[in-house]
């Protein structure tokens, strides 16, 4: 019997190579577009780790011990300096959601209640020219004061406040309801008794309604009612105050969001983020899908080390925190904190109790351990059709990381070290679609990853 001879086709394959030179939740061409992140910022299009902790120290040099108060909203790390103008006297505050503040006892190492200014408290630190020093406490239940002795006294003159507040041009500023904001003297910054120079009241327009915020910008406070902004020129002289309105045409504005960040303020409406910069107001970050429960439910924020953080309740039950840089061009989710804050330029928060501080880079910082950097891509097929071979990809950057590719229902991971700024990872994966996960050690940039393919020619 003669056998048929078998003729070989052999397939060629093609090996291409697609080069992100960026990570961003949003772009075209070159860039990677990240559909979910945790703890992962995108500065200047370079994937890193967002967020790094640390205990909060005193500045004695001791940790701060345990608060033990679950319930916080907002804390203050209190300071007064010495007559030397160098040591400080130091407390801590915190506001719990049933609006009592609560003042930490060194001597008995426990929180006591001294006050009840309602849950939607701020409050801000006050110097005179003279160097006498006040902090100022403003809720929705009143004005209180605090001298360098922590004895604090209610400021029973004022009344129908909203806890709106700011300092500019070393005038305390604060919203009263029904659309006023009163100014103190800059001479007694906690004075608000009416004259034509010193302290007095602006009086907005009757669609305002009652400011739910104020932030300080240069020579400007910007002030934020429910569905309305205005901006107020501060100028030596009271007399000489000016006050425009800023087209808006957004969703209620949110209390507690304003952060001051580059001569603007982000803010939270019940329809995303915005940032007002002189008088232009535009949406930021609207990828992020943030949607808080309601404009009266108070938010947290604070700003520092380029980047604006907020939490926000998004249902009765489960409370967000995110990240923004200053710019408004880059966000990414947090973990949730118990509380966060701004105090003498320093980002705090509670967690378990506890005082820690926010920084960028962690080399020094007692990690917690349940922080993740994590971020995962959206799928892409490399704009090729049909079945793929993924070779290997290429990072460029500095730090350790896990990579995880998804493809066909499969999923494959490795782990990398990057060498002189480059570390290589094989994964032959085959499929048509692709997604990555990357998981990133404290520290870690991803800079560019360039994806080596082999498709049938």
């Amino acid at each position: 019997m003669i056998g048929m001879m078998k003729k070989a086709f052999p397939w060629k394959t093609k090996r291409k190579q697609i080069v992100y030179n960026a990570f961003r939740p949003y772009g075209g061409d070159g860039i990677l577009r990240i559909k979910k992140a945790q703890n992962c910022a995108f500065s200047n299009g370079t994937l890193q780790t967002g967020l790094a902790i640390e205990p909060c120290f005193s500045l004695a040099g001791n940790t701060v011990e345990k608060v033990n108060y679950s319930n916080a909203i907002a804390v203050w790390p209190l300071r007064f300096l010495q007559e030397d103008g160098i040591t400080l006297k130091e407390q801590i505050s915190v506001l719990s959601n049933t609006g009592f503040l609560y003042f930490y006892d060194e001597t008995t190492k426990t929180l006591t209640n001294k006050i009840r200014p309602g849950d939607q408290t701020n409050a801000v630190y006050l110097r005179s020219p003279t160097g006498e020093q006040k902090w100022l406490f403003v809720g929705d239940r009143g004005v209180w004061l605090m001298d360098e002795e922590f004895s604090i006294q209610k400021q029973t003159a004022i009344k129908d406040v909203s806890g709106a507040l700011c300092v500019c041009k070393n005038r305390a500023f604060l919203g009263k309801k029904m659309g006023k904001v009163l100014y103190s003297s800059p001479l007694v910054p906690w004075d608000f008794g009416a004259t034509i120079d010193d302290g007095g009241e602006i009086v907005l327009p009757l669609s305002a309604g009652t400011p739910v915020g104020l932030a300080a910008v240069e020579d400007y406070v910007y002030i934020f009612c429910l569905k309305e902004i205005y901006r107020l020129r501060v100028a030596g002289s009271a007399r000489d105050f000016r006050l425009e309105r800023i087209p808006y045409d957004g969703e209620e504005i949110c209390c507690g969001s304003f952060g001051v960040v580059e001569k603007g303020v982000i803010f939270l409406s019940c329809g995303g983020l915005w940032k007002v910069t002189d008088k232009k107001v535009k949406r930021i970050c609207s990828y992020l899908n943030v949607n808080p429960m309601s404009a009266d439910n108070r938010c947290q924020c604070a700003v520092g080390e380029g980047s604006y953080f907020l939490r926000y309740r998004e249902t009765m039950t489960q409370r967000k925190t995110l990240a923004v840089d200053t710019d408004g061009e880059n966000g990414y989710d947090c973990r949730d904190m118990e509380t966060i804050g701004n105090a003498f330029g320093k980002m705090v928060f509670l967690y378990n109790g506890m005082l820690y501080s926010f920084h960028k880079k962690g080399e020094n910082s007692a990690a917690i351990s349940t922080f993740t950097y994590k971020c995962e891509s959206e799928e892409t097929d490399f704009g090729i059709s049909g079945k793929k071979l993924l070779k290997k990809l290429t990072f460029y950057g500095e730090g350790a990381f896990t990579v995880g590719v998804y493809c066909d229902g499969k999923y494959h991971e490795r782990t990398a070290v990057f060498e002189d700024g480059v570390a290589e990872v094989d994964f032959n994966a085959r499929g048509e679609r692709f997604s990555f996960v990357f998981i990133l050690q404290n520290g870690c940039e991803i800079r560019q990853v360039s994806v080596t393919l082999e498709t049938l020619s």
